[in-house]
């Protein structure tokens, strides 16, 4: 391999390093609205089993059985000026609101932001992080 073509292969090494694109997730700013509990979901603990009986390929019975724990549950039905939501968990803000509240909801933007080394090359909205209601 001639001098050159090593000088070339390095270059095009250092070009593709120098381009490589990477995409992370930012969180934009709390931004704050107002809103009413429409509602109040709680869903307690449950344990479920079960068995069942079938046949595999070669024609033989098999047994099966199986146990579901599910833990409790909260849900917050939330009506604002963008029409209704729901936000799941979050124990400690489901214990303290009441249905027909009024409360100003903060939240933040979810972004994934594509660079090109330090120049941003795109930053596209995919979802909100809900923070507190009160």
């Amino acid at each position: 391999m001639g001098r050159s073509t090593r000088i070339a292969g390095i270059l095009a090494c250092a070009a593709l390093l120098a381009a490589c694109q990477f995409t992370h997730t930012e969180y934009g700013p709390a931004l704050a609205e107002d809103a009413v509990v429409e509602s109040l979901a709680y869903m307690p603990p449950n344990h479920g089993g079960g068995m069942g009986v079938g046949m595999t390929f070669g024609g033989d019975i098999a047994i099966t059985s199986n146990s579901v724990n599910m833990p409790e549950a909260f849900a917050t039905v939330f009506l604002c000026k963008h029409g209704k939501f729901v936000v799941n968990g979050h124990k400690d803000m489901w214990q303290r609101l009441r249905q027909g509240q009024k409360v100003s909801v903060t939240y933040r933007e979810i972004f994934h932001v594509t660079k090109d080394g330090d120049r941003e090359i795109s930053r596209v909205p995919v979802g909100l992080d809900f923070l507190d209601a009160g």
